[in-house]
């Protein structure tokens, strides 16, 4: 994945070239991770529609674990909406995300996009996270991409999933949980409470040796 992103970045060709390689590779990793099935998703890059899942490609028959992303779809499909509706705007998925995660960078403190309201809604994903969000809106058909710039739109469906009146299922996994507080330091061991034993006489053994305090001495016959 880093390496194709490298080979688009440093390809031959103007801008618009490498933005269309790149939607190319977002289309793929998103027909990849895809949790419905994959045939309709390789029906629909072409265009194409399919009616029902087909039953017979690997995630009909054997459905791959999924999470509930119906509220990370719906922050991000709102931040698409507040763009276009309050700010006549559209943009790609990297502005997008750095909206949501709160990130104050040039582009967003040039375009005022600190003032929305969905500022920092996102911040308890990471950013490759929300790129898996924005794949799997695309395959499902909540997202399009417009123009050579790769802008994102709202579609007919997204109106469902902004409503709560649909479900979204994203990525092939859920997201890893975040690390909570340390856990406090264990005391140290405590030491052997076993008595010591009393060190050996030297002249514990002998045929002449003396009995030992306390005991009984015999005579011998």
């Amino acid at each position: 994945m880093i390496q194709q992103r490298k080979m688009i970045d440093t390809s031959e060709g103007d801008n618009t070239h490498r933005r269309r390689l790149g939607q190319h590779l977002e289309a793929m990793l998103a027909l990849c991770e895809t949790v419905e099935c994959r045939r309709g998703g390789l029906l629909a890059y072409f265009g194409e529609t399919l009616t029902q899942p087909c039953g017979n490609c690997d995630t009909c028959l054997t459905p791959p674990e999924s999470w509930d992303g119906t509220v990370a779809a719906q922050k991000f499909l709102s931040a698409v909406f507040r763009l276009d509706r309050e700010r006549r705007q559209r943009f790609g998925a990297g502005q997008v995300i750095d909206i949501l995660l709160g990130r104050k960078t040039a582009k967003v403190i040039q375009h005022d996009h600190d003032g929305l309201t969905v500022f920092g809604i996102g911040e308890d994903l990471n950013e490759s996270e929300w790129r898996g969000v924005a794949r799997q809106l695309l395959a499902q058909g909540l997202l399009a991409v417009e123009g050579d710039y790769g802008t994102l739109s709202l579609t007919e469906a997204s109106a469902d999933v902004l409503g709560a009146s649909a479900r979204s299922g994203c990525a092939a996994r859920p997201p890893p949980s975040r690390p909570g507080p340390p856990a406090p330091p264990r005391p140290p061991p405590r030491p052997p409470t076993s008595r010591p034993r009393p060190p050996p006489s030297s002249s514990s053994s002998g045929p002449g040796a003396p009995p030992p305090p306390g005991s009984r001495a015999c005579r011998p016959t």
